[in-house]
């Protein structure tokens, strides 16, 4: 038959094939394709290349159809098993396995890779059964395999340019074979497009494929050279290749290192456990491919991989994995390949190895976990040479043991368990000891019970065999020692491996999600008696204190008890102190200061909670006392014989300077820290913690003494000035002498760093002579340090006489150093304001202290232990005071030479402003003046302010000629200010901001020496203004001025937008203090002529007015001042120091003679004649004043007639307070609802000015006409805000009692109000609330001008608790009760009628609310829900009113209090109802037979209401049992019958 009939019938026999395959099983097609050929002329390769062309169509139409059916899957198979069959018949077929490899297997590769992994396998298995039986090696090298190699290197980006280097991509390849020209082209084409894991799972099988040849049939060289066998020499080739090939890809992405290990890493394993080795000809040299060579070489790759990141160390681990998988020590040993004298590698003697181990036991993944726990019981096996796992359970005893007596249901339980897991021995009862691989079973044991979250197997296990770790692991044959291999040489080493394994079970129990857990693993690690393991306990890792130990430190599970009682401290923090002081008393002076260091420099790093910031402040403290027992810091002998004191002496002498100060360093951030927690008592205690260890570690006279201010500064001053807990503590570490045994040592030397201090600090060279705003802020933060270390260090007296001399020598000639330096005198006026600030703080707190101590004897947590010997406040008070009134002269005529910046015109031409304030977006205004004037007004301001200071400072004590040059000083000033000219530019504008700036401590300094003294001056400068004028008010003008050269400056185009921000703070600031005037003219008990006044009525009402007009716009730093101010003005309204209209007899000439003053303004036509006219109304109608100066104003300002009417008309209804008052809290209201922060300052100033007692008390400020009036309608909108703001509601609250109490007729104003207050709850603390109150003086000073209720224990302990708001109100009925009892007195009796009326009203409000409510009536709720709570806080304020219910309402409340015991409320709830039941009933004695019996005798109620009531009435037995009421008789015999016939009613019976 010729080739092409035999083609003709093999592709028309092919195609009938293709159909009956389906149609057989797999196993049937060789003996049909056997009979076929055995029948028919047909030879095996041309049935072969028809099936194949056939097998090409259906491919084909896989990828066009998109997916692999069933049908189309089975034929494929049975096809390819049909071509395998052939190939093996075809003994020639070297181009019938090519074309396959190209036309079949690999489109079969890469279709099954995509659509069917399971069809791939079983393509691979039957071609390679084909090339092993056929023994066809060399086309697949030749040909597939460099396919595949290539695809890899062009998939892992290894091969660049596939021109350049072909399939020989790698240097060191021995496939060296050329792929047939016939196929190159589309081999390449398509080994581009293959993925990675296909590539390198089909190089797995062939590499599989050669070692089950290779291993079947061993070959020889006789064998090799006939070509017979080519099986040993391809896989030693592709072997060779894949290695290289894992290399290079093991370190490249995840998808590359995923299919390293799981398609090549096995396979290799797999070769090298069978062989050992292999050679390997390369360029006619011959290679041995180890495999001890091999994991050197995995395993630089896997160290790598280590120190990447966390996927990467997964797959690390996953290497390793699979490598102790297939080998195990026996094996290693005996078929590694030595004859090459190589060195056998062993990877258990790699420290780094183990390192990661225990790296990874304690990682967050738990895959880590496992395959880090997989690695080391693999090695162990190793070590051990056999699989154990028979650990404790060969130690126990045999027989039964007694169970310990005295044990808990739960400890017994735990016994038993452990009992049952093998380890139910005690300690004790081990008569021999473990051996190493018995304390690894432990290990493991106790670790995998840690995987779980329950909490039975770690109770049951934890304990007895942590123990037997720790007694056994003093011994030569530890748990370590089967891995050390002899690599530990001393004891120390050995412990240092052995607590970093057991450090390993602490770290993962510390981290343990069930959190009794946790506490089980933490009282199990602080109650090891560390004591009696010596030294070897410094051998705990740093890394596992400073880390997992101090974290779980910070856990809150830890310290349930912490802050209980104010003792801020708990079990788990002194236990955790004791075990570091244990620890740190092994260490040397300066491996103790690096520990201490890095300790608290966890507060760098780390957030720390309350209770954990504690833990940490004890560690710190505890490290640091070294040698010293911990508990009464007394020195104490230690097992090897060392004395604390040697060593602490020791410390100190070699301290390192560069030591202690990074230890202040972070001791500070540490004190910073605390600062977030402001309860003081918690701030003090980690204070006395922190200082008690610099104490012990830092010398204070060898560290710089700015590192030294700087870390005093950051102290609580409370806890250092006069009386602080800490004083006495500081001063002793600051004077403490650690040389000499002489005084004066230590002292004598910081002492004297300390005094030079101001010589230093005034002489110090700049670079520049100008300075700024920044630069004053520095020099005055410095200054206050040195004060206050100053005063510390301070023990006598004559200790002040170089600063007292040095004030002298420099203060006489300030006026001579301004000339060789603009900086020096204003440095030196710094200081001066330094010293005298920190003097007038310690008299304050000295008055503080001194009130404390002769009201209570007990001040509390916060004890004080000052010395006897320190220097008096007020014996330094007159030490100062000689110096500072000698240089006074000299300073007024410095203060006058630098002022004249304000007053002259020379220098206010433009110049160019500074970058930094041309450039500046947002932050503080800055000046706009050039440098030098700059430098100018800030002496000036400077000088002003020393003077006004000085004055105030020497007024008290002394008086005299010198002073009265400052007062005519500081007053001409004032006067030269408010007169200055208008402003013509931006820098004039500038200066007179400035002189505002500098008059506002002016006019402090004035008003505050206001007294009988300087009263006569006061009156001498006031004539230099204005004339006087009989029976004027005397400040009138002064004030008058004031505000109209201060509001043209504001009108000035030239201001900048910020800096009239500025300003105006300064206004309200020196208004502020002119209102202050007549109040300390009260308090210095001035006696004034009569018929004189301060003010008068109509510039008090400008002032408030324009107060009021402002309030809505003010800046943060007005509107205290401007609150103030308010306040001022309603108390002087109120007080009647006014000159009003009612004394205008007194004073009408003097308005006559304004009018005239006024009428001589060249007027004309309209405006003329209407002034004339309210000339008249002034002596017709006695009008006030202010209708004329507002007509003024308008007539100055240009306005037409209708405008002035208007204008007048406006101030017309100022007559009306109420208008008034409607005015100012609207814009009040604006104000506070502007503001981003509800600052305690600002919310009390609003409410003690607005809410003022002389408007509360009147009815029109609460309801007018049925409306809400101004003030109830701020309260309604403050306590709608206050729902979002706690503070804002507790103050309200703490104001509102306060002015309830004392005007009992308003209550009734504000029912719905009192109910919101009843229901209030918010959150439980708010710190900030608490911080504002310690730290700012404005705040502390504002809330103590609220009105109060007289009971200041209630409202310290609750004023921060989301009680207060419903506390306040309950003591305020309580109160208002005690009140109604004086009705028909002759005191007060409209007051106590009032409160009798508010308490009747506020209880049917409530008791309606509680019935009504949809949410308070449901009988369906959760235990400590919101209804629950709603409902406990309703029935708390009712029992509390019961005392208000009277005869005529006590039927609405019996009808309430009936509907409400019908229903069903839990016992937390019913306690209050009965309660309110027991009290009305008691009062009500007759309701008792009427209505309570009947109830009682009612059988079918529900039993748990019943129980109720029965409760209720064997409690109201119980209390009337002494009195003899009659109507208690009936209601007797009903409960005993009752009690009787009920036998679970058993409890009730007994207590009745």
């Amino acid at each position: 038959m010729s080739a092409t009939d035999d083609n003709s019938m093999a592709a028309a026999l092919s195609s009938t094939l293709s159909n009956s395959f389906r149609q057989v099983p797999l196993s049937a097609i060789p003996p049909m394709l056997d009979c076929i050929l055995t029948s028919t002329s047909l030879s095996p390769s041309s049935l072969f290349f028809s099936l194949l062309d056939d097998l090409s169509n259906v491919i084909q139409s896989a990828y066009s159809d998109g997916k692999l059916d069933s049908h189309p899957r089975t034929n494929i198979a049975a096809m390819v098993g049909a071509l395998c069959h052939l190939l093996t018949k075809w003994k020639s077929n070297r181009e019938g396995m090519l074309s396959f490899l190209s036309k079949g297997f690999i489109p079969l590769m890469k279709m099954g890779h995509e659509f069917d992994r399971e069809l791939l396998n079983q393509i691979a298995d039957s071609f390679f059964d084909v090339v092993q039986n056929t023994n066809a090696w060399e086309p697949l090298e030749g040909t597939l395999v460099p396919f595949f190699l290539r695809s890899i290197g062009v998939s892992a980006g290894i091969i660049q340019n596939e021109e350049l280097d072909g399939t020989r991509w790698y240097r060191s390849s021995v496939f060296q074979v050329s792929i047939m020209d016939t196929y190159e082209d589309y081999m390449h084409s398509l080994s581009g497009s293959f993925p990675l894991p296909l590539s390198c799972h089909v190089l797995s099988l062939i590499l599989d494929a050669g070692l089950q040849t290779f291993q079947a049939a061993p070959v020889t060289d006789s064998v090799l050279e006939i070509g017979c066998c080519y099986a040993e020499k391809f896989t030693a080739d592709l072997l060779w290749n894949l290695c290289n090939v894992t290399e290079r890809l093991l370190l490249q992405s995840l998808e590359n290192r995923s299919c390293t290990i799981g398609f090549l890493l096995p396979v290799i394993f797999k070769a090298f456990f069978s062989h050992s080795s292999f050679n390997i000809s390369f360029h006619g040299q011959t290679h041995i491919l180890t495999r001890n060579c091999f994991f050197m070489r995995m395993w630089t790759c896997c160290r790598k991989l280590f120190s990447l990141g966390s996927l990467e160390r997964r797959d690390a681990y996953s290497t390793l994995s699979l490598y102790l998988s297939y080998f195990s020590c026996a094996e290693t040993s005996e078929k590694t390949d030595m004859s090459d004298g190589e060195e056998e590698f062993d990877v258990r003697s790699e420290k780094e190895l183990w390192n990661e181990i225990k790296r990874g036991l304690v990682d967050e993944d738990g895959l880590v976990r496992k395959q880090s726990l997989h690695i080391l019981k693999k090695l162990l096996c190793i070590s051990s040479g056999s699989q154990s796992h028979s650990g404790i359970s060969e130690k126990k005893s045999q027989g039964k043991h007694s169970v310990p007596h005295g044990v808990t249901k739960r400890e017994l339980w735990a016994y038993n368990e452990a009992k049952s897991l093998g380890v139910g021995r005690l300690c004790n009862t081990v008569d021999s000891g473990l051996n190493s691989q018995q304390q690894w079973d432990a290990f493991l044991l106790l670790f995998e019970m840690l995987e779980e979250y329950g909490t039975h197997l770690v109770e049951a296990a934890w304990n007895h065999q942590i123990t037997l770790l720790l007694q056994f692991s003093v011994s030569h044959d530890n748990f370590v020692s089967a891995i050390s291999r002899g690599v530990h040489q001393n004891q120390s080493d050995a412990w240092d491996e052995v607590f970093s394994w057991l450090s390993i079970l602490w770290m993962r129990g510390f981290c343990h999600d069930n959190p009794q857990v946790r506490c089980m693993i933490m009282q199990s690690f602080l109650g090891i008696e560390w004591r009696k393991y010596g030294s070897s306990v410094k051998s705990v890792p740093q890394s596992f204190i400073l880390g997992p130990l101090m974290e779980a430190l910070n856990d809150p599970v830890h310290h349930n008890d912490f802050g209980v009682k104010g003792v801020y401290s708990s079990e788990t923090i002194e236990g955790a102190a004791l075990f570091l002081h244990q620890y740190s008393s092994y260490l040397d002076a300066r491996e103790r200061i690096i520990f201490v260091n890095s300790l608290a420099s966890l507060a760098k790093r780390k957030s720390f909670s309350r209770a954990g910031l504690m833990g940490l402040a004890e560690c710190i403290a505890a490290s640091a006392s070294g040698l010293c027992k911990y508990n009464g810091n007394k020195a104490k002998s230690c097992e090897d014989g060392r004395l604390d004191k040697v060593q602490h002496e020791y410390a100190l002498e070699d301290f390192p300077y560069d030591d202690g100060t990074e230890l202040l360093d972070v001791f500070r951030y540490v004190l910073e820290s605390s600062k977030q927690h402001f309860n003081p008592n918690y701030r003090f205690r980690v204070c006395e913690k922190v200082v008690e260890a610099a104490a012990s570690l830092v010398p204070a006279s060898d560290i710089p003494l700015e590192i030294l201010l700087h870390f005093i500064s950051t102290l609580p001053r409370e806890v250092t000035d006069y009386g602080g807990a800490l004083r006495v503590r500081v001063q002793n570490w600051l004077l403490k002498n650690h040389y000499t045994p002489h005084y004066g040592g230590i002292q004598t030397k910081l002492l004297e760093s300390v005094n030079k201090f101001p010589e230093r600090f005034i002489i110090h060279p700049h670079q520049v002579q100008n300075f700024d705003d920044e630069d004053l802020d520095a020099w005055e933060l410095e200054v206050r340090r040195w004060a206050r270390v100053l005063f510390l260090l301070i023990k006598e007296e004559h200790e002040l006489l170089p600063l007292v001399t040095f004030l002298q020598n420099h203060g006489t000639n300030i006026c001579e150093q301004n000339n060789h330096s603009e900086w020096i005198p204003v440095k030196f006026l710094t200081l001066i304001l330094g010293l005298i600030q920190e003097i007038q703080e310690m008299q304050s707190r000295r008055h503080k202290c001194d009130v404390k101590i002769q009201t209570k004897s007990d001040i509390g947590l916060l004890e004080t232990e000052e010395q006897s010997s320190d220097t008096e406040a007020s014996n330094i008070y007159r030490m100062f005071t000689d110096p500072l009134l000698i240089i006074l002269e000299g300073l007024v005529s410095f203060a006058n030479s630098s002022c004249s910046i304000f007053s002259s015109s020379s220098d206010m031409e433009y110049k160019v402003l500074p970058r930094s304030v041309r450039g500046k977006l947002g932050g503080p205004s800055q000046r706009r003046l050039s440098n030098s004037l700059t430098t100018a007004v800030l002496q000036a301001t400077i000088s002003v302010k020393a003077v006004a200071c000085i004055h105030s400072w020497c007024a008290q004590p002394r008086s005299g000629i010198l002073l009265n040059s400052a007062f005519t000083f500081l007053w001409r000033f004032f006067y030269s200010t408010i007169a200055s000219p208008t402003c013509n530019s931006e820098t004039e504008a500038e200066i007179c901001l400035a002189a505002y700036e500098a008059l506002a401590p002016a006019l402090k300094a004035l008003v505050s020496a206001f007294s009988p003294q300087t009263l006569g001056l006061f009156r001498e400068n006031c004539k230099s203004l204005l004339p006087s004028i009989s029976g004027e008010s005397w400040l009138d003008s002064l004030v008058l001025s004031f505000l109209q050269n201060i509001n043209d400056l504001l009108a000035v185009g030239f201001m900048a937008r910020s800096r009239r921000a500025v300003l105006l703070n300064w206004k309200w600031v020196c208004l502020e203090s002119l209102l202050l005037i007549p109040y300390y003219a009260l308090e210095n008990k001035l006696q004034v002529e009569c018929g004189s006044f301060f003010f008068s009525d109509a510039t008090v009402r400008l002032i408030f007015t324009d107060i009021v007009e402002s309030l809505e716009n003010a800046g943060e730093g007005s509107v205290l001042p401007m609150l103030r101010s308010i306040r001022l003005v309603l108390e002087l309204f109120a007080s009647g120091r006014l000159y009003s209209v009612d004394s205008r007899c007194a004073s009408l000439d003097s308005q006559w003679f304004m009018c005239d003053a006024w009428l001589e303004i060249d007027c004309s036509g309209a405006i003329a004649t209407l002034f004339w006219n309210i000339k008249i109304e002034i002596f017709i109608f006695g009008l006030s004043f202010l209708h004329f100066y507002a007509c003024k104003a308008v007539y100055l300002h240009g306005l037409n007639s209708s405008r002035l009417n208007t204008q007048l008309d406006y101030y017309g209804t100022w007559l009306f307070s109420t208008e008034m008052i409607w005015h100012l809290v609207c814009s009040s209201w604006i104000l506070h609802a502007s503001c981003n922060k509800r600052r305690v300052a600002h919310i009390a100033a609003l409410l003690s000015a607005v809410l003022h007692p002389s408007l509360f008390n009147d009815g029109e400020m609460h309801d007018t006409d049925n409306e809400p009036g101004p003030l109830k309608w701020l309260v309604e909108k403050l306590l709608e805000e206050g729902t979002k703001s706690p503070r804002t509601i507790r103050l309200a609250a703490l104001h509102l009692t306060g002015l309830w109490l004392s005007n009992p007729r308003t209550i009734k104003y504000y029912i719905k109000e009192l109910k919101l207050l009843t229901l209030y709850g918010s959150v439980a603390f708010d710190e900030d609330f608490e911080a504002e109150l310690t730290e700012n003086h404005d705040a502390r000073t504002e809330v103590t001008l609220l009105a109060k209720i007289p009971d200041s224990e209630l409202t310290e302990a609750f004023i921060n608790t989301e009680l207060y708001a419903r506390v306040s109100v309950a003591n305020l009925f309580y109160k208002l009760a005690n009140l109604t009892g004086r009705v028909g007195s002759s005191i007060a009796n409209k007051d106590c009628q009032a409160a009798l009326e508010s308490g009747k009203l506020f209880l049917l409000e409530l008791l309606d609310f509680v019935v009504t409510d949809k949410d308070l009536a449901k009988e369906l709720y959760k235990k400590y829900s919101a209804i629950h709570r709603r409902k406990i806080r309703a029935w708390q304020m009712i029992c509390v009113l019961s005392q208000f219910v009277d005869d005529d309402i006590v039927g609405e409340v019996q009808h309430c209090l009936a509907i409400a015991l019908y229903r069903n409320n839990l016992p937390s709830v019913r306690q209050y109802l009965e309660t309110f039941s027991i009290n009305i009933y008691l009062k009500f004695p007759s309701l008792v037979a009427e209505q309570l019996v009947p109830i009682v005798r009612d059988y079918d109620m529900r039993p748990q209401v019943n129980i109720g009531i029965r409760m209720s009435v064997a409690l109201l037995l119980k209390v009337c049992c002494c009195v003899d009421f009659a109507e208690f008789s009936l209601l007797e015999v009903a409960t005993i019958f009752i009690l009787c016939s009920e036998p679970h009613l058993l409890n009730i019976f007994c207590v009745l």
